[in-house]
């Protein structure tokens, strides 16, 4: 029966399994929310005498109390352990890694990393229902002391997973990591526009021709590397239309995993280049790293040392955004790069599209750097409103060819596109300025 305590308490008793008074003292809350718990309380001591089955009211009450209130029906012997009280992290872990076979090498690999520093900070003795959301966030704050955010960020996302699939798998009534920030981290200060001359530096220095394709790949082609680029077969090039076929695994759950990529002239030769030294009937473009794994980034940091070009982060990605970069640039539909690279348009926006400093140029009609290192006031002059030759040549036609300024701002692995490289088999891309386009221009599309 439930009781009323001095100091406004209430008290719950009932007869144990055993024979025994049981006292539960509940603290200070509503009566009538004491008479309510008693209810379940002796329902759950007749379940547990004569195997009745609980009433669909107390099954909900139990499953939605804390793990301390679940701690003390234990104690009283109306409840058996949760299994997290008897499993540990690092078994839960290993076993859940262990049962992944859907996913890739990559992944698995990430999900090992991550499985080391959560292991290292928690212990392997450390309980899964024994991790509170303190542990969490002390586990993040020692990951950030040492990584990046971006990198931090990824270990919580996937320690997040590990306790999301103990919750589904009722090991847990809920996620102690539910709270840490997860979500894509960019860095900006990590991003970095590769110019056509520090390109060229890198495959004039490569090894061999192979090297110098898989550049090419990354920076013509934007491919992912090492996964699209290593998994690029002879069959997907198209000679005539002049056109890869690009399979992805990363997106093949979400997009499907094939795509079209234009040739460029400058891929064209490399491609040739390279299909020239091949034996008769090899599969793959790139014979070379054939094994999971492997790091392609450090021999690309010494073939930049060899052409004189300064380290930046995240090469192949950076090459692979300078190329998105680039087509946006030469006025290719945003819907029509996305498609060529790989994603949707959302990431591209927020990951791949690189502001470059010869836009501002175009606008000003000078040169931005040096106005950046300048401070000193403009100078008036006798003639009113001047008009700068650049704009005044980026005027001439607002809605055609870029001009030559504006055309600048798009040097990189396309600037030959221009030259009959967008005509891959599909619609021409015709390039025009910021204006909307008139009706009864001579840019109108017309069906004849």
């Amino acid at each position: 029966m439930a009781n009323k305590e001095r100091g406004g308490g209430v008290r719950v008793q009932f007869l144990g399994l055993d024979g025994r008074r049981r006292t539960w003292r509940l603290g200070k809350m509503a009566f009538k929310q004491a008479e309510g718990i008693e209810r379940f309380v002796k329902d759950l001591r007749a379940s547990r005498a004569y195997g009745s089955p609980l009433a669909p009211a107390t099954a909900e009450w139990l499953s939605s109390i804390s793990d301390d209130v679940r701690r003390r029906l234990e104690d009283f012997g109306l409840v058996d352990a949760r299994p997290s009280d008897r499993v540990t992290v690092a078994a839960w872990v290993a076993s859940y890694i262990a049962g992944r076979t859907d996913a890739k090498f990559n992944t698995i690999s990430n999900l090992r990393q991550t499985e080391r520093t959560l292991i290292a900070f928690l212990g392997r003795e450390k309980l899964l229902g024994d991790v509170t959301e303190a542990d969490a966030d002390s586990y993040a704050v020692q990951l950030r002391s040492k990584l990046s955010e971006a990198t931090v960020r990824g270990h919580c996302r996937r320690a997040k997973q590990f306790f999301n699939a103990a919750v589904r798998a009722k090991l847990l009534s809920e996620n102690a990591c539910k709270r840490l920030k997860s979500s894509d981290y960019v860095n900006r200060q990590r991003q970095h526009h590769v110019t056509a001359a520090e390109a060229a530096a890198m495959i004039d220095n490569c090894p061999d021709a192979q090297w110098r394709l898989i550049v090419g790949l990354a920076y013509h082609a934007g491919l992912r590397c090492p996964s699209e680029v290593l998994a690029l077969r002879w069959a997907d090039v198209n000679w005539s239309s002049k056109h890869l076929r690009v399979k992805s695994s990363k997106t093949e759950r979400e997009s499907g995993d094939v795509r079209d990529v234009p040739i460029c002239p400058p891929l064209y030769g490399l491609l040739l280049d390279v299909f020239s030294q091949v034996d008769a009937g090899a599969e793959f473009v790139i014979t070379r790293y054939r094994g999971c794994g492997a790091n392609l980034r450090t021999q690309l940091h010494r073939i930049m040392d060899r052409g004189g070009v300064k380290p930046f982060p995240k090469p192949f990605q950076n090459m692979r955004a300078t190329c998105e970069t680039n087509w946006l640039g030469l006025g290719v539909p945003e819907y029509q790069v996305s498609a060529w690279i790989g994603h949707a348009v959302q990431i591209s926006r927020r990951h791949y599209d690189l502001t470059l400093r010869e836009y501002a140029e175009v606008v000003t009609g000078g040169d931005a750097k040096s106005d950046a290192k300048s401070d000193a006031a403009p100078v008036k002059t006798a003639t009113p409103n001047p008009t700068p030759q650049g704009i005044a040549s980026s005027r001439k036609n607002s809605q055609g060819i870029l001009s030559n300024a504006a055309a600048g701002a798009c040097a990189g692995p396309c600037e030959t596109m221009r030259a009959g490289a967008c005509d891959t088999g599909s619609l021409p891309v015709r390039l025009r300025g910021v204006e909307p386009l008139t009706l009864g221009s001579e840019d109108r599309c017309s069906i004849h």
